[in-house]
């Protein structure tokens, strides 16, 4: 039995007055009662730098705790970026990264995170100074070769 982000699970048996075994074997005249837990969903939304990447579904029994934590939702980064997070929406008294929802009806959080391209900005910067010291003692060292050439006389044959 399901509702729009409620449902129910049979959760055992009460047979006259007491909870009863999975199975109940009758050999004398019973009152029975199915028990059934309500579950609400719990919907996660992962988004990237501000577009949507994927959607999650948690169902948690009423009065249970559904921990979250960034890492179960973060995604895939490039080679020489990193994605970090920004904090969760939808979800009160989030603090930190790891929240703790005891939810009695369907709710929504909403995962943040972004792409921190400061590894790639290292990369390419040590790149373009290499390239400048390589270019510097490259001259440097063409300019010591030519002095040595114009320093040294030049001798002229005589015919």
């Amino acid at each position: 039995m399901e509702e729009l982000g409620v449902r129910y699970k049979p959760a055992g048996w009460t047979c006259n007055g007491a909870e009863a075994p999975r199975e109940v074997v009758v050999n004398a005249p019973l009152r029975c009662a199915g028990m059934w837990r309500k579950e609400v969903q719990v919907v996660v939304e992962v988004y990237l730098d501000g577009s949507f990447k994927e959607r999650r579904e948690f169902w948690v029994a009423q009065g249970d705790i559904l921990k979250l934590s960034p890492s179960m939702f973060m995604p895939q980064a490039g080679l020489l970026t990193q994605v970090k997070f920004a904090g969760w929406e939808g979800a009160s008294g989030a603090s930190g990264a790891g929240i703790l929802l005891r939810p009695e009806t369907p709710t929504t959080v909403k995962a943040k995170f972004y792409t921190d391209h400061m590894p790639l900005y290292a990369v390419v910067g040590a790149a373009a100074v290499a390239t400048a010291l390589g270019i510097f003692f490259y001259i440097k060292r063409k300019e010591e070769h030519i002095r040595i050439w114009a320093k040294q006389p030049t001798e002229t044959k005589k015919k």
